[in-house]
């Protein structure tokens, strides 16, 4: 049987646990990490009384746009997993910050160190613009978000 989107959330809920308290985070942090990531990235948050709703049950067929808050601002993983575009046995690992293993991979590879170059010194409106374009690209071409913030 798919997974519903309550089920994800709540999965998502379960295994990524509040980073100083080892415990679940509450509907209202998960609503003001969504907020907080929304000013950054000029979108939307969603609130705790949604979250709540998504949670029992209450909601079923939430946009788009709020899945995609709940899963980039609030959990830090692929917005995949709520959008129910694969159908994964378990609920993604938080995202890890790039390593040096990572940098050194971008650098060895010219046209994307290069794009990267080029965008230093953009304006973070800018830089939002073309970072929705590579999320877009990515999941064109079937590869994972390759966040790392």
């Amino acid at each position: 049987m798919p997974a519903t989107v309550q089920s994800r959330l709540n999965d998502l809920f379960a295994t990524h646990l509040h980073p100083t308290e080892g415990r679940e985070f509450t509907n209202k942090e998960i609503a003001d990490r969504t907020a907080a990531w929304a000013a950054a990235n000029e979108g939307a948050g969603v609130s705790a009384s949604l979250i709540q709703k998504l949670r029992t049950g209450g909601k079923t067929n939430p946009t788009a746009t709020t899945l995609w808050a709940l899963a980039k601002g609030g959990f830090g993983v692929r917005p995949s997993y709520l959008l129910g575009d694969d159908e994964p046995e378990e609920a993604p690992a938080p995202a890890t910050p790039a390593g040096p293993e990572d940098v050194q991979k971008i650098i060895d590879d010219g046209p994307a160190a290069s794009l990267a170059f080029r965008a230093s010194g953009l304006s973070q409106e800018s830089l939002s613009t073309i970072s929705r374009m590579v999320e877009i690209a990515r999941a064109a071409e079937g590869l994972d978000s390759g966040a790392t913030d």
